[in-house]
């Protein structure tokens, strides 16, 4: 089992949060931002290639509303945090390699979060819809490796934030090794906000983003990832005077309909696992099974 907390404490914890950070000082945090409504795309796709959500049925209308709702939320997000951007005079000069350095590691972070998420459902919580996986790895899908952690996604986080801490740990050795000790010094009135970032907007959602992923498909639970976009503008709005465009407040209706689209596609396929019916067939897939049956 510690191969799994190794995993995702390289993925979630310590190497994307080093990835994002690393993207966000090269180049402007609406950048950086603007990169993470790709997770749930890569969710989605990395969920299907290893086989932990079902490939969705084309002939189905809520599987074209599951796809359509993630690309259309994931859109909405990166217009919305991209709205009234404009390059500082200091990030117009940035030399074009080092941009590239900057773009790689936000889309390295935005894979290393969506490997997080499908690392926990299958390993931890064994989720699976084939069996290809389960017997190249069949030492961490055992019960007695994992059956204990799933029930309690508290302590899973706890020991993947260790794992991840370690990690993280070890980066800072290059600033001792270089003699860089300026890089720990903490200012006395940055404590508070760091106290905050610390508990609440890493350990605490940490350890809902395991609960939520327990219980909903990957690809439905960081389909929500692009409202954080929103609750930020709104954020914004309400405790810093900035005033909403009609361009962000279109961008925030695109992703509460791209993610309505995504809910009802769970909802129906809920429905469907538990009677076996319901959802909505193309008329073309009709045609196209008649043909093959004359």
């Amino acid at each position: 089992m510690s191969g799994v907390f190794f995993g995702l404490g390289l993925t979630g914890i310590a190497g994307g949060q080093f990835l994002y950070i690393t993207g966000a000082y090269i180049l402007p945090a609406d950048i950086a931002s603007a990169f993470q409504p790709l997770i749930p795309v890569w969710t989605t796709l990395i969920a299907i290639a290893t086989c932990t959500e079902k490939m969705p049925s084309l002939c189905m209308l809520h599987s074209w509303a599951k796809i359509i709702g993630v690309f259309v939320a994931t859109g909405g997000a990166v217009r919305l945090a991209l709205a009234g951007y404009e390059p500082e005079a200091e990030q117009i000069g940035v030399h074009v390699s080092k941009q590239a350095v900057g773009y790689l590691c936000l889309v390295m972070e935005t894979m290393l979060g969506a490997m997080y998420y499908i690392i926990q459902k299958k390993f931890v919580y064994q989720v699976e819809d084939c069996k290809i996986f389960s017997t190249i790895t069949p030492s961490l899908n055992s019960p007695s490796n994992t059956g204990k952690w799933k029930e309690y996604p508290m302590a899973m986080t706890g020991y993947a934030y260790l794992f991840g801490c370690v990690y993280e740990g070890l980066f800072c050795l290059y600033f001792v090794v270089t003699g860089q000790f300026d890089a720990f010094h903490l200012p006395r009135q940055s404590v508070p906000a760091l106290v905050y970032a610390v508990f609440m907007t890493s350990a605490f959602c940490y350890f809902l983003i395991s609960w939520s992923n327990k219980y909903l498909p990957s690809s439905v639970m960081t389909a929500f990832w692009p409202v954080q976009v929103v609750t930020t503008a709104v954020t914004a709005y309400v405790l810093l005077g900035d005033t909403l465009t009609p361009t962000q407040l279109l961008s925030a209706s695109v992703i509460i309909a791209g993610l309505a689209m995504v809910i009802y596609s769970n909802r129906v396929d809920e429905k469907i696992s538990k009677t076996g019916e319901g959802g909505i067939r193309l008329d073309s897939c009709y045609g196209h099974h008649k043909s093959n049956g004359s």
